[in-house]
């Protein structure tokens, strides 16, 4: 039998102002991008442009792709905030550090926007961002179902 060691549950707190600016700031960017309408299929087709254009340029003239994630991120986890009642943004703080993560009454479990852009960005991957947010919704709503 092989032992597992379990992580102890990150602590979960509201955002605080620090995070509050920072996250108004990347919703800024990104709505000024997608000519004030964020929707599924809008952020996903820029993220694809911004993802290929930045893959297809020199290094030396990229810009900072863990700004560019972040506020891919940030835009998301807001998707998914919007389709899923209850959902929101909260401050996840473990051994590892602080993230941002979406949380849902009555689900034990943290969804993190930012890290599954950053996982994505860096495997270059294209064409999954708009049906993400209904993905999340749906399982988010499944899971709170099963507990009730």
């Amino acid at each position: 039998m092989t032992a597992h060691t379990l992580a102890p549950r990150p602590e979960v707190a509201p955002l605080n102002a620090a995070e509050l600016v920072f996250v108004a700031q990347h919703r800024e960017l990104v709505a000024g991008l997608c000519g004030g309408s964020v929707t599924p299929e809008a952020l996903g087709s820029l993220y694809d442009r911004v993802l290929v254009t930045w893959a297809a340029s020199p290094a030396a003239d990229r810009a900072d792709a863990e700004q560019l994630v972040r506020a891919f991120g940030i835009a998301l986890g807001d998707l998914v905030v919007a389709l899923s009642p209850g959902t929101g943004w909260a401050s996840s703080t473990d051994e590892a550090g602080t993230e941002l993560a979406l949380t849902h009454p009555g689900v034990d479990v943290l969804v993190y926007p930012l890290g599954v852009v950053a996982r994505r960005w860096s495997a270059g991957e294209t064409g999954w961002l708009a049906g993400y947010p209904d993905e999340i919704a749906r399982g988010l709503a499944e899971l709170a179902a099963a507990g009730s």
